[in-house]
């Protein structure tokens, strides 16, 4: 995983390899997700896996990064708030926006359908 992330440092910052897996390794220390570093995605977690995404995203040179379908992504996610603090040890100087739009639909049907049965 540390080579997937790596890569975007590699290609868009004109890295070598062993300066981008370094700052990748030490990112990955943050967040004490340095067990994933040398695994391949079929051995990695749903919950790993999103933070690779993240990383990825991260290290890629954007103001903003946008997660969609959180929860179809991570599965079992009980509480948003443990994937929040994890990513507040990175020290992130980007915005970041969580969209959801199942969950909204959901949500806004059911808002929807509850006013239409109260007039």
């Amino acid at each position: 995983m540390i080579e997937n992330i790596a890569f975007i440092l590699e290609v868009h910052q004109n890295k070598n390899i062993k300066e981008a897996e370094g700052e990748v390794f030490e990112l990955l220390k943050k967040i004490s997700l340095t067990s994933v570093a040398q695994k391949r995605i079929d051995m990695c977690t749903s919950l790993e896996i999103f933070y690779v995404m993240f990383l990825r995203a991260l290290v890629f040179q954007s103001e903003s990064i946008v997660i969609n379908y959180l929860f179809s992504i991570v599965e079992d996610l009980e509480n948003i708030e443990i994937i929040i603090s994890t990513l507040e040890k990175l020290d992130i100087n980007k915005k970041i926006i969580f969209i959801d739009t199942v969950k909204n639909e959901y949500f806004y049907g059911k808002l929807n359908k509850f006013e239409n049965e109260s007039k």
